[in-house]
């Protein structure tokens, strides 16, 4: 059975795994999508409900599950995203809009979540809605002094990006 969902059942063949449960019926997971499909994204999106679509822009494919959707493309891996922040995303275009795929995987913490797209991190608060932020980390407009005191990241954020100077 898959850990987390009563009755659902999981088989492992050469080419990836097979989920299924009376509500959802059996899908397919393979390559990416199958081995970043672990832990916190069973717990958040629940089981597969539709085979891998491929044909997404440069080459990306998506598969939709209970709660969300995984998307993957060469350059960004298999990422999941749902909830505030997916539909958000899916009102700028998803993969065709200036967000582009998801960098990372969507996360959701005490009324706050967070997602890093190849546009724009973005970040969703509970009574504040959903604000863009540059991806490289910074939140500051124009050119900021990478050293100076109270460099300004996303809050709860790390300011150990790639560019960063720490």
């Amino acid at each position: 059975s898959v850990k987390g969902h009563k009755g659902a059942k999981s088989q492992k063949f050469e080419k990836g795994v097979v989920y299924w449960s009376k509500k959802t019926g059996a899908y397919h997971l393979t390559g990416a999508i199958a081995s970043a499909y672990k832990g916190d994204a069973i717990a958040d999106l629940g089981l597969p409900t539709s085979q891998e679509k491929g044909g997404l822009e440069d080459g990306g494919v998506a598969q939709r599950f209970e709660n969300g959707s995984f998307y993957w493309s060469k350059d960004t891996g298999a990422h999941y995203t749902s909830g505030t922040i997916m539909n958000y995303w899916g009102d700028k275009g998803t993969v065709k809009g200036h967000l582009g795929y998801p960098k990372s995987d969507v996360s959701y913490k005490d009324g706050r979540g967070e997602q890093l797209f190849e546009g724009a991190r973005l970040v969703w608060a509970e009574g504040y809605g959903t604000t863009e932020f540059s991806p490289k980390g910074s939140i500051a407009g124009g050119v900021t002094d990478g050293n100076a005191p109270g460099d300004s990241t996303p809050p709860g954020d790390t300011p150990t990006d790639d560019d960063s100077p720490a």
